[in-house]
């Protein structure tokens, strides 16, 4: 009786021992699953986060590529409502556009030191025989003695609107003689080396007639 006893003892102590080890064994398991669950969704989190640094830095390219879109669309529709606005008859427009005492003060735009006419060296043959008027020779003299400039700086050197200096711009690029530095806004231009070489090439020949002895005839 008394071994039955000590063996049925025995047994429920090990059942004992048994049930708080599983109990043991299963906390752990849980707490390890829920270890492993937030180790994965801080990993998805940060790929998440890459993913969307990525997107931004194009999404910033993107942008910027618009924006100077936009820029270039805006300067082609002001030029082309100035070129409409030409057109209509002089008695007509000045019907429909209030006198210059109507306009906001804010909306004048003042002339800063406008450049004076230039007298050009140029040869024979020369690629600036093709400038079309006074103010394109201007712009070129410009960014020959001072480098490369911006629209609005250029506006303001030659006493031009802005819209007047953009259309102006894209005329001497789109013919090739200036090229455009297109990588910030706002764009800068500096002329080609063709039209720099054209200028030297002037200034050498009228240096050479200068320097040249005058021969005076016999009294």
């Amino acid at each position: 009786m008394l071994g039955l006893r000590k063996r049925q003892e025995e047994r429920s102590l090990e059942a004992r021992d048994l049930t708080i080890s599983k109990l043991f064994f299963d906390t752990f398991s849980n707490r390890l699953h829920e270890v492993e669950g937030k180790l994965q969704a801080l990993s998805t989190n940060v790929e998440k986060m890459k993913l969307s640094t990525e997107r931004m830095q194009v999404s910033d390219l993107v942008l910027l590529e618009k924006i100077q879109k936009t820029d270039e669309a805006l300067k082609e529709s002001l030029g082309w409502t100035k070129k409409t606005a030409e057109s209509i008859p002089g008695d007509t427009l000045r019907e429909k556009t209030p006198s210059l005492l109507e306009i906001p003060a804010a909306r004048v735009i003042v002339p800063q030191s406008p450049i004076q006419p230039f007298s050009v060296p140029t040869t024979d043959g020369s690629i600036l025989s093709g400038l079309a008027n006074q103010t394109e020779l201007q712009v070129i003299m410009l960014l020959s003695a001072q480098g490369s400039k911006s629209a609005p700086e250029i506006g303001r050197l030659i006493g031009r609107s802005r819209e007047h200096t953009a259309r102006l711009l894209k005329k001497l690029y789109e013919e090739g003689y200036v090229k455009r530095d297109q990588a910030r806004v706002p764009f800068r231009y500096s002329l080609v080396e063709q039209v720099r070489a054209s200028l030297r090439k002037g200034e050498e020949k009228l240096q050479g007639e200068e320097s040249a002895p005058v021969s005076v005839p016999p009294a």
